[in-house]
């Protein structure tokens, strides 16, 4: 399927919009948890454990709806067969444990403004996580490919170097490095079932890996660690 920027932009803006409801759910509960209870931090802490994976839950299953709904498309476009994406499932609550470990400085930190912002950030990583899944394992139950399609502004060296790679990604090549993101990833997972004819408008990973490739013969090594570092002073990456 040759996706058009504009479909794309509507898939990631329907994300960005679910996304956004999701991080101001969470944020507003727990301004009023700490509120509530004296702006005790201890409390604070202990919410965000507690409400996290619910809520990541709830709008986590909204952004698969939306993925499953793409992923129809591209394979009704690329086999002309119809089948029904199954809304893949998963656990996103050890997320909110490492990162309000990170937040709250393993419990030192006394700031819940900051604290809060940086759960918020976590949780918009998890729901679209949960589309990313579902995206991949739909990919993987009927044997197709799938890229890592970098969509906003600003894509960090790490993720260049995966999107470098194109419609390469099976199911024994998915764990490890293609399912790591940052919370403010703007990556998105894109399926494909037709390996002569698979574009998106808007995405070169010829142009990325041509970037990678200069920036590991400057760096002089195969390391991914020194290659990923000569990229950010190249290209002034992050």
């Amino acid at each position: 399927m040759n996706l058009s920027r504009a479909q794309l932009s509507d898939y990631v803006n329907s994300l960005n919009e679910i996304s956004a409801q999701a991080q101001k759910t969470f944020s507003d509960e727990l301004w009023s948890v700490y509120n509530a209870t004296g702006k005790d931090i201890d409390t604070l802490h202990d919410a965000i454990n507690m409400l996290a994976p619910s809520i990541a839950d709830r709008y986590g299953a909204v952004a698969s709806t939306i993925s499953a709904d793409l992923w129809e498309k591209i394979y009704k476009a690329d086999t002309g067969l119809s089948a029904d994406a199954v809304i893949d499932t998963m656990d996103t609550s050890h997320l909110f444990g490492a990162s309000s470990g990170y937040a709250f400085r393993d419990g030192k930190s006394t700031d819940a403004k900051v604290a809060i912002a940086h759960v918020a950030g976590t949780m918009g990583r998890a729901v679209r996580n949960h589309a990313r899944a579902t995206m991949r394992s739909n990919t993987d139950r009927y044997g197709g490919r799938y890229a890592r399609v970098p969509t906003g502004d600003k894509t960090c060296a790490f993720c260049l170097m995966l999107a470098s790679r194109g419609f390469i990604y099976l199911s024994e090549d998915s764990a490890g490095e293609f399912d790591q993101y940052h919370d403010d990833c703007d990556c998105e997972v894109v399926a494909s079932f037709d390996t002569d004819n698979s574009a998106i408008e808007g995405y070169s990973p010829d142009e990325y890996y041509k970037m990678y490739r200069d920036a590991r013969a400057e760096a002089g090594s195969k390391d991914t660690n020194d290659i990923l570092s000569k990229m950010r002073e190249m290209y002034g990456l992050s």
